[in-house]
């Protein structure tokens, strides 16, 4: 499958350096608002095609899908827009602020007709997402089927944010909020060599395909593909803890004041940035939630949210809770607790750890991702030496984790603020495994036509979690 790059920071290194070890997915071309930029680009990771403008690579022949790894301001615009173009979709997340918008992009993807700006018209939308408090500032919410989010006032009639409805404010005291969601990656290039072999490899399935049909429009969460979350999810489902009672989650970073996502203009905040994956993964272990309450720290006098704690009741008495922040020491974690039994997973987000651990009473057991008949798919090699003998949790090398999902921005890219930089040194093949998964699993999605297990509802349902959480924090 050819892909193209929309974007030309680090983020869109690690996609090329994820898909040189994939079988079905390559890079032949990269778009940048600056010519020079792109070609730079192209010219480091042997990229064939660099294009000056998002526009012109739509326009062009030389790509089936493209990457999205842009500001998440710009998600919804260029999903929609490169859709239209008849390009098949994988967007960072999140790659739409709003229930509402997230709808007009697969609208877009079935053909269904979306306002030019990237936002879906009022006529469009599948239902308004409804907000207040009742009960001291707890957003009580509706998630079945597919209709929306729903809470009601002790007076008055509720807040709506429709599907015409502006975008998240950046400012903590407006009704809605935006944020930059990618996830920690490399900047590894990829050689020309081979990208050129790919490339060719790419071009030949594609015409044998006919790369025809459904366009797949598909949400960046990369750590659901992974074997090491596959895992997971089938131990929970085999009842190996027995019933879900509890979900814990945290993801915290330390970030300057000036990077991107402690920027009010840019749309920064510690919710969508990184509590993205803490609702992604307590809805993909205990479903979507019925009540949400939140609490949050500023950053500062009008300063987007600095740091999170949410509290979530789910269906039959599961209770989820999440902490994010964007000033505190690195913590990726994940455990979901059973009525007869634990697992943790270390490194839930990108899957370097490549096993979880399962408590029963005092005995704990590691249970790998890798198995004898490569089952799962991801390599031994990729563990860390003496892994398998190691009762400890993985513990990634000493300093690798506290900027591993920053932003380096230069001046003047704002058109590539999604990139992330690990520090140097520190990429290895594990940390773009996630990646190389996920470019697998939408790369055959659109070649062989069955659809992504998780598509429109899930995206519709993760805005609309967002959604309310930022209104349970803000109390509306």
């Amino acid at each position: 499958m050819r892909w193209g790059l929309l974007g030309a920071g680090a983020m869109g290194r690690e996609a090329l350096s994820a898909a040189a070890d994939s079988s079905r997915a390559v890079f032949t071309a990269v778009a940048s608002r600056s010519p020079a930029k792109a070609r730079a680009f192209a010219d480091a990771t042997g990229v064939e095609h660099s294009f000056g403008s998002y526009a012109d690579l739509l326009a062009s022949d030389v790509v089936d899908a493209v990457y999205i790894a842009l500001p998440v301001s710009l998600h919804t615009e260029w999903t929609i827009a490169a859709l239209r173009a008849g390009k098949h979709v994988l967007c960072e997340k999140p790659f739409a602020l709003s229930a509402a918008e997230a709808a007009a992009c697969f609208d877009a993807a079935d053909g269904t007709p979306a306002s030019r700006s990237g936002r879906a018209d009022p006529s469009d939308a599948a239902g308004p997402l409804r907000a207040d408090t009742s009960a001291g500032g707890t957003f009580r919410a509706d998630t079945s089927a597919a209709g929306p989010l729903r809470a009601d006032t002790p007076a008055g009639g509720p807040l709506r944010a429709d599907a015409g409805a502006p975008r998240w404010a950046a400012a903590p005291s407006s009704t809605s909020a935006a944020g930059p969601l990618p996830a920690g990656a490399s900047a590894a290039a990829v050689p020309g060599t081979l990208a050129a072999a790919g490339a060719a490899r790419a071009e030949a399935e594609s015409e044998a395909s006919g790369v025809v049909g459904r366009l797949v429009c598909a949400e960046g969460f990369m750590y659901r593909h992974h074997p090491q979350t596959a895992l997971a999810r089938s131990l929970v489902a085999s009842g190996a803890i027995g019933s879900v009672a509890f979900i814990r989650s945290a993801l915290t970073v330390s970030v300057p004041p000036d990077d991107i996502r402690r920027s009010v203009a840019l749309g920064g905040g510690a919710l969508l940035d990184l509590g993205c994956y803490c609702v992604s993964a307590t809805r993909l272990f205990g479903g979507p939630p019925i009540n949400v309450s939140a609490t949050y720290i500023p950053d500062g006098p009008g300063g987007v949210d600095l740091r999170v704690a949410a509290t979530l009741t789910l269906a039959d008495g599961v209770l989820a809770q999440f902490d994010v922040g964007l000033d505190l020491p690195r913590r990726d974690e994940l455990e979901v607790v059973g009525t007869e039994g634990r697992l943790v997973i270390p490194d839930p987000w990108l899957c370097r750890a490549g096993y979880v651990e399962l408590t029963h009473g005092d005995i704990t057991e590691r249970r790998f991702a890798d198995s004898p008949s490569g089952t799962h798919g991801a390599s031994t090699s990729d563990l860390p030496s003496g892994t398998h003998d190691d009762a400890s949790s993985y513990d990634l090398p000493s300093g690798t984790r506290d900027d591993a999902s920053s932003y380096d921005l230069p001046s003047g890219t704002r058109d590539d603020a999604s990139s992330y930089d690990l520090p140097s040194g520190t990429h290895d093949a594990s940390t773009s495994d996630a990646y190389r998964f996920e470019f697998d699993a939408v790369s055959a999605a659109i070649l062989g036509g069955a659809p992504l297990e998780f598509g429109r509802d899930d995206a519709v349902e993760q805005a609309s979690v967002l959604s309310a959480v930022r209104a349970a924090y803000l109390g509306q």
